[in-house]
């Protein structure tokens, strides 16, 4: 959130004072940076990798695939599970 504040804030000064294109830029990075070590301190954590865990390929449900299956006709709503082709 730092980040986009102060890169906002140093592009409409930059604009406002005129100044030319290299120094526009040199003062969005500048202040994209420092937002950036801003947030890192505020909400980057401990250091460590974020870890996330969801749903796995065994706990998947799928219909059955053969040949020769009917393909299932719904009029309305109603839920069904999805079709999965594989392919090696």
């Amino acid at each position: 959130m730092a980040t986009l504040v102060l890169t906002s804030a140093a592009s409409a000064y930059a604009g406002s004072a005129g100044l030319g294109f290299m120094a526009t830029t040199a003062l969005a990075v500048g202040a994209g940076l420092v937002g950036g070590v801003i947030d890192q301190a505020l909400f980057g954590g401990n250091g460590r990798g974020r870890q996330v865990e969801g749903p796995r390929i065994d706990e998947l449900q799928l219909q059955t695939s053969s040949e020769g299956a009917p393909i299932p006709r719904i009029y309305g709503r109603a839920r069904l599970s999805g079709q999965m082709i594989w392919a090696a």
